[in-house]
């Protein structure tokens, strides 16, 4: 997701969605006319975020689990409203809408490709045909903008096409052969209380695996023995894309595990939840039997460079 900005950057940019208006986001990339693009401003703001993450995230930190609320961290490390307006309004002079979002330390600018080549032309060394190609900071705006980077359009999800009755059986004999000349993998296996599909994954040139393959592989089973399944932790997945909540409940009902509640958030540009996707799943499926008893799990959804 986030390629080019920091991950203190990303936590304080998350934190602050809950408390965004519906109006601080952007129309997804997707939607553009092809001759607009959009471009995200990170403003200079305060130093110190990176280490007050570190700080709350290491046991052995006096200031471990001491978290902060969105509107404190917003006014300690946030960019400044004389920042803000700055910008806001050198885009304003060259008819040019943009807006702030949530933290205030990151704007979106919608423009024509043509006025972006003028105003914001790409970066010394940048690649213009990149995803998220770095743009030159004009000089009345560098006092107060650290970069500014092209979004990439949000990813459109594919259909996916299960192969026939034949095929399968076909796989089916050569993902045995495979299996019996270099896996040293557990056979594919559901659960007593599982479906047909669990105990015999429907084959396919990847070999996918099924819980009882990946949790004994990375030694979740042992944890679960003695019982670590999660109990009172919330986890945070940050993705480019959606699911389908059905999808994830058909997968724990196979497996019998129970689906934890899942939350969904958008990040910008995004303002609504994006389409199904199959990383998206496959993260959330791994979760929900790794992690069987975990008290919810928060999705956020964005474009790739969000």
């Amino acid at each position: 997701m986030v390629r080019s900005v920091s991950t203190a950057i990303l936590v304080l940019l998350l934190l602050a969605l809950g408390a965004a208006p519906a109006s601080a986001a952007t129309q997804p990339s997707s939607g553009l006319p092809k001759d607009q693009i959009e471009l995200a401003l990170e403003l200079r703001h305060p130093r110190g975020l990176d280490r007050f993450v570190r700080a709350v995230s290491d046991p052995a930190s006096p200031y471990y689990r001491r978290y902060s609320s969105v509107q404190r961290l917003i006014a300690r490390f946030g960019a400044r409203e004389k920042q803000q307006k700055q910008v806001l309004g050198w885009f304003g002079r060259h008819g040019v809408g943009a807006r702030p979002l949530a933290t205030g330390s990151f704007l979106v600018a919608r423009l024509d490709r043509g006025l972006a080549a003028r105003l914001l032309p790409p970066a010394a060394g940048a690649d213009a045909s990149a995803a998220g190609p770095a743009r030159r900071v004009p000089a009345a705006l560098r006092g107060s903008v650290r970069r500014i980077e092209l979004l990439p359009p949000v990813r459109v999800s594919h259909e996916i096409v299960l192969p026939s009755a034949g095929e399968r059986a076909a796989l089916a004999g050569k993902a045995e052969q495979k299996a019996k000349l270099y896996s040293s993998a557990a056979t594919h296996s559901g659960t007593a209380a599982g479906c047909a599909e669990g105990r015999e994954a429907v084959p396919a040139p990847e070999d996918p695996f099924t819980p009882n393959q990946f949790l004994a592989a990375y030694g979740h089973a042992a944890l679960h023995a003695r019982g670590v399944e999660g109990q009172g932790q919330t986890i945070a997945v940050v993705e480019a894309g959606g699911f389908r909540r059905s999808d994830i409940a058909t997968f724990d009902r196979c497996f019998g595990v129970k689906t934890p509640p899942i939350e969904v958030n958008t990040v910008f540009p995004v303002h609504r939840p994006l389409p199904p996707e199959d990383e998206t799943t496959l993260d959330l499926e791994t979760l929900s039997v790794g992690a069987p008893k975990v008290e919810r799990i928060r999705v956020y959804e964005g474009a790739e460079s969000s």
